[in-house]
């Protein structure tokens, strides 16, 4: 694998091979997903929504996606609780 990152260094005529090298290596290394945490949030309306943040080998991402009014095709389904003491049945503890 270091030959090969060395070789397409070489080939790309690298100002930084070192960098590139690096770089090289992380792509060729697969992602292994260490650790997932949700969570409910609240954007400035009070409609909630859900945050992700997801942990691999090559470092943590975080994504987050609110309701919408209009849901089109690529939207995620809506899932609720169905509690009415909290949010008005709209809570995303459990989904």
């Amino acid at each position: 694998k270091v030959e090969g990152a060395v070789d397409a260094a070489v080939r790309a005529k690298a100002l930084n091979p070192v960098l590139f090298i690096s770089n090289h290596m992380k792509k060729a290394v697969p992602s292994l997903i260490t650790k997932v945490r949700a969570r409910q949030t609240l954007d400035n309306r009070g409609i909630h929504g859900a945050e992700v943040d997801l942990h691999n080998n090559k470092g943590i991402f975080r994504a987050s996606a609110h309701s919408s009014a209009a849901p089109g095709v690529y939207e995620a389904i809506e899932l609720h609780d169905g509690d009415m003491g909290v949010y008005l049945e709209n809570s995303a503890q459990r989904a």
